[in-house]
């Protein structure tokens, strides 16, 4: 057979090109095709010509409410100093955000993010404008009393708010000194906040609301966290998501002026919003081991009535939960049979040589009664090494209390209320000490039998007290720690008397509490650390990247996703063969719980995607 001299173009003629193009295409489409199927989304061009994907494309959208304007400026206001903390966080998170001035444009709006902020007056076709946005699918964040009056100024009632998710609506008077917004952790409007993160609403003239919603992420409270029984239905943040179109809603029973002049925790809680509303997909790390929603540490200052110390120990020994005995050694050598007792089942830690605050004490004078205090535990307790543990005495200590207990093998320490704006533990961020190596600190963060005296309360108020502050915790899903002194737990006394039933209040909750030693907690807390997690989301799957640090397999880790819309159950698939792979369960509507039995140090790749349950 005579070989073929001609060249490609004579062979295949004017269908060459096609051939080429064909030969190109058909794989990058089976591959794009492919790749949707398991998750990605589809991409679209831009006008620019530029690839991207649906999931950036819903804008946020300023309304600058004229009627608004007007009202303020007929009552001597400015609005402009409600509409520029906007601007300020957009400017300061360099977010590209469109504004809209009228009803017309209001009703031209499709998709994407409407801010209403503080927007009192509107006129009718600015309400329905609004309300068939979100009838549409689009998400709205009102802000205080949006809507309130007509666009002459004159008031016309809360229908708005209720309309947006506000089922009930009232103001606070001004005087009370429940200002503090208490955030919950983990929750779909604050997940890069801990839990009980307190925000100061400053005193302005805008009333903070009271508000009652399907669900709610923070509320107000003192700045001890104390809730009176008439709030605990109340929130400051409400969301909900429509059943019919899946479109969001928040509102904020506050105006900008409450947090302009502190706005760094604001702004997080409002990036947290903004991704809820834009149906964003988001892991973080769950704070606590298994699953648990929170922690509780049970402890006690054993100081004078030493011997008291035993009728606390035999109640929890009774409910067979941990507790943390901190030992002043100087008490400690006066009842060294009950100390013994303690130690056969429950964690002993330091409370100090005598009973004087640490706080601006010489650090050589600080050493040395640590020294005593150490040498003292070591008389008395000969064959139970390894203490680690530390609360100073009148919770008074200094930066170099930390550094003198870290240089003393001292490794968590039980700070005082003030440490912390959250409710969770923390690193003491020593000089020149390494993270693995660190201080953990653990700041108390419920009422303790001290301040719970003050009161003068009956046991069963009592009983109610310390369980209402458990809730607290609980309901935030914070660190619960609450201290008890030796010489208030007489087993004849107020506080003894009231203790089983607070126990068997915390019983009732045992499925999602985590009653822990303090060393217990400091030791999670470590694990935890070791344990990083990074996510991307792209409109339609969720990746997200777990890496375990150090050389000890990490067990009970878990993450909690931000769904994209109510109740839909994640399918999570790993991205290697023989990954361990997470239960997965509904935490509740809006979140999903994974939990890790045991990861081994490495790196884990998953790939995440939500189908309706």
């Amino acid at each position: 057979m005579l070989k073929d001299l001609r060249s490609p173009f004579q062979q295949f003629g004017p269908f060459l090109p096609i051939f080429v193009i064909l030969g190109l295409a058909i794989p990058a489409v089976l591959y794009l095709t492919i790749m949707v199927m398991i998750g990605w989304a589809t991409p679209v061009i831009g006008a620019k010509g530029l690839m991207g994907f649906d999931s950036s494309s819903a804008p946020i959208v300023l309304y600058e409410s004229a009627g608004t304007k007007a009202h303020f400026l007929g009552i001597g206001g400015n609005y402009e100093t409600l509409l520029n903390p906007w601007r300020n966080y957009f400017s300061e998170r360099n977010r590209s955000y469109k504004v809209l001035k009228s009803a017309e444009e209001l009703a031209k709006l499709k998709t994407g993010v409407l801010v209403l902020p503080s927007a009192l007056a509107l006129s009718d076709a600015e309400r329905n404008a609004i309300l068939s946005f979100r009838d549409k699918g689009g998400s709205v964040l009102a802000t205080w009393a949006t809507g309130t009056r007509n666009e002459r100024g004159e008031w016309v009632g809360w229908q708005l708010l209720e309309r947006l998710g506000a089922t009930s609506v009232s103001e606070m008077p001004n005087e009370l000194e429940t200002r503090q917004l208490v955030l919950t952790g983990e929750s779909p409007l604050n997940h890069s906040q801990p839990a009980g993160q307190r925000l100061w609403m400053g005193k302005t003239s805008e009333a903070l609301l009271r508000l009652k919603g399907e669900s709610a992420v923070g509320r107000f409270m003192n700045w001890a966290r104390v809730l009176d029984d008439s709030k605990k239905t109340e929130g400051a943040v409400v969301y909900s998501e429509s059943k019919d179109t899946a479109s969001r809603a928040v509102v904020f029973a506050f105006a900008e002026s409450a947090w302009e002049s502190r706005p760094f925790a604001a702004h997080i809680l409002i990036d947290d919003t903004l991704k809820w509303l834009r149906h964003e997909a988001v892991a973080v790390r769950a704070s606590w081991p298994d699953g648990k929603r929170a922690a509780q540490v049970i402890e006690m200052d054993t100081e004078e009535g030493f011997e008291n110390s035993l009728n606390f120990a035999a109640l929890m020994q009774a409910s067979s939960y941990p507790a943390t005995f901190y030992v002043l050694t100087s008490a400690a050598k006066a009842a060294p049979q009950a100390l013994s007792t303690l130690a056969k089942n429950f964690e002993i830690a330091y409370h100090g040589d005598v009973h004087e605050s640490f706080k601006d004490v010489a650090p050589a004078q600080q050493q040395k009664r640590m020294m005593t205090m150490l040498n003292d535990m070591a008389a008395l307790l000969p064959k139970n090494q390894g203490r680690s543990g530390f609360r100073a005495p009148t919770e008074g200590y200094d930066a170099n209390t930390e550094l003198n207990l870290h240089r003393l093998g001292i490794r968590h320490h039980a700070a005082d209320p003030q440490r912390s704006e959250g409710r969770l533990p923390l690193f003491a961020k020593l000089p020149e000490v390494s993270p693995d190596e660190d201080l953990v600190v653990l700041p108390r963060t419920q009422r303790d039998d001290i301040n719970l005296a003050l009161h003068n309360m009956t046991v069963e108020q009592t009983t109610k007290a310390l369980s209402d502050d458990f809730d607290e915790a609980v309901g935030t899903g914070a660190l619960g720690w609450l201290s008890v002194h030796s010489q208030n737990f007489q087993a004849t006394g107020t506080l003894a008397k009231a203790f089983p039933d607070y126990l068997s209040h915390v019983k009732k909750n045992d499925t999602k509490v985590w009653v822990a030693s303090a060393g217990q907690v400091a030791q999670w807390w470590r694990q935890r650390e070791k344990f990083k997690l990074d996510s991307s989301y792209n409109g339609k799957r969720l990746d997200f990247n777990v890496t375990v640090k150090g050389e000890a397999p990490v067990a009970g880790a878990s993450v909690i996703i931000m769904l994209p819309q109510k109740g839909m159950l994640p399918h999570v698939l790993g991205t290697k063969v023989g990954m361990e792979m997470p239960s997965v369960t509904l935490l509740d509507e809006y979140r999903a719980l994974l939990v890790f039995k045991t990861l081994n140090p490495g790196n884990y790749g998953y790939q995440t995607s939500f189908a309706p349950k």
